[in-house]
């Protein structure tokens, strides 16, 4: 099944809590950010060839949810590949830092 965006190519965990947070680049060389904070889980993109800064500072904002109390900041990296295959955003390729924690 295609998804919405296409594939994030690259996805690194650059913070693991408070926010948990990963930046990633899709095949159409869109930056990702994606970051866990207040409980709220969101996923920016940036328009194509742009930079990290661009997701976000003045991204796409595609997905947005709140699902944990608002002092939560961690949250697994298998928990947010599941809400992302679940909502049919991305196929994910390489991850970097993919630990339990990241």
């Amino acid at each position: 099944m295609k998804t919405k965006y296409g594939i994030i190519k690259e996805l690194e965990c650059t913070c693991s809590c408070c926010p948990s947070q990963w930046e990633g680049l899709t095949e159409n060389n869109e930056a990702v950010y994606i970051r866990y904070r207040w409980g709220c889980l969101t996923i920016e993109l940036s328009k194509p060839d742009g930079t990290i800064f661009e997701a976000i500072r003045n991204g796409e904002l595609i997905y947005s949810e709140q699902i944990g109390s608002e002092l939560d900041g961690d949250i697994s990296p298998e928990e947010v590949k599941r809400i992302i295959k679940e909502n049919n955003l991305f196929e994910i390729g390489e991850v970097k830092n993919d630990k339990s924690s990241c």
